[in-house]
């Protein structure tokens, strides 16, 4: 795919350069984007063209109807995006998580001339302007980048389709044909995913014991699995190291005002958030003990399917903690940009944050999530351990 420099204007916003991107390229990350409300800047009184030689203002009745504007205004008009690298989802709507973009659309500059109406059949030709402005999931005020885009077509007597409808269509294939846009936005899309880390945290490492028995990897790993209580209900988690950190599931102690963790089925402790990473749904917790030495963080590149794994955590009701499953690795799979194993172990509510280990008793990953569906079973998918690490910046010393 090529590329070409892009340029800043003199209010210092990136602005993208119009190339041709090869429609044959494979392997295109998928970014996910809301897209805000289309907005309108053509004053009612202002004439936006002709209709059978009879000059029209945007305010006549007659426009609005074939703009059909009660609707595209309220429900952003995405088909353009359609089997493109942006998954565009209208605002407020969708898994919060894996968006990371936003994109605001402003239409000016309409004309046409048409001719042969009925209701919206209408033959001629159209055009638009459109400016479309890109921002971090962090910063919905400043862009990170914008285009100007120029759509014009001509309709034939057949279209049904809103002539509005069509032009945006037109204008969201011309965005995404952009090459400079793909690679502005896989860069911003890491650096987005950098900034949820936060600042090093390091801490001692923990004994790198293996075991040879199933029975000996529960002996060790269990003391090492703990429930975490909040307010509004309970998960699993689990030491990495011998001085009081623990990891577990973002979505485990988010909006909780108080959080314990129980050890042993009757021993509790105020537990401490030390950071969270809201993108990969990860906690790092802190408690006053130091009577377990953590689990080892083994390499989750190194998996492959049909490896035996176990999980531990706290299914369904507190009473069942340190509850060991078994299973297979079924394979690996990516949401939203983020790499995700595949398991046919048991993971149930309560189950999240708890530790997914290998059969050398080594953590390589954690439990996050089970596809809930009719007739689906055993498809659950944890957090790799190398992205533990990774995304809460823990360094071992």
């Amino acid at each position: 795919m090529s590329t070409s420099p892009d340029k800043k204007d003199q209010s210092g916003v990136l602005v993208l350069r119009k190339r041709r991107m090869d429609q044959d390229a494979e392997d295109f990350n998928i970014f996910s984007a809301f897209v805000d409300s289309f907005k309108f800047q053509i004053d009612d009184t202002t004439t936006v063209g002709k209709i059978e030689g009879n000059k029209k203002k945007w305010g006549d009745k007659k426009i609005k109807e074939l703009a059909d504007l009660d609707y595209i205004p309220g429900f952003p008009a995405t088909t353009g995006f359609y089997y493109s690298y942006i998954h565009a989802t209208p605002v407020d709507e969708g898994n919060k998580i894996y968006i990371r973009f936003r994109i605001k659309a402003k239409f000016k500059n309409l004309y046409f001339d048409f001719e042969n109406v009925d209701k919206y059949r209408v033959k001629g030709y159209n055009s638009i302007d459109s400016e479309w402005e890109f921002y971090s999931k962090y910063d919905s005020i400043n862009p990170i980048a914008k285009y100007n885009i120029h759509s014009a077509l001509y309709r034939a007597p057949n279209k049904t389709n809103k002539f509005i409808t069509s032009l945006i269509h037109d204008a969201e294939k011309q965005l995404v044909a952009i090459d400079t846009l793909y690679d502005f936005m896989s860069k911003q899309d890491q650096k987005i995913l950098a900034m949820s880390k936060g600042e090093v945290v390091t801490l001692p490492p923990p004994p790198h014991k293996t075991f040879g028995t199933l029975k000996e990897i529960n002996r060790y790993a269990s003391p090492n699995v703990i429930t975490v209580e909040g307010e509004k209900g309970f998960g699993s988690g689990f030491f990495i190291s011998g001085n009081g950190y623990l990891v577990t599931n973002n979505h485990v102690v988010e909006k909780q005002k108080k959080i314990k963790i129980r050890i042993n089925k009757d021993y509790k402790l105020d537990a401490e958030v030390v950071k969270t990473n809201f993108e990969y749904d990860l906690a790092l917790l802190k408690v006053n003990y130091d009577s377990v030495p953590g689990l080892w963080l083994a390499d989750s590149d190194s998996i492959d399917a049909g490896d035996p794994v176990v999980a531990i955590g706290t299914p369904l009701d507190k009473i069942l903690s340190s509850t060991l499953t078994k299973g297979i690795i079924s394979g690996t799979r990516e949401f939203g940009g983020i790499r995700m194993i595949q398991t046919d172990v048991s993971i149930n509510s309560g189950n999240s944050g708890g530790p997914l280990i290998n059969n050398k008793g080594e953590v390589i990953g954690m439990s996050t999530l089970k596809v809930k569906a009719n007739g689906v079973e055993g498809i659950g998918f944890c957090i790799p351990s190398n992205d533990i690490k990774r995304m809460l910046n823990i360094e071992y010393k």
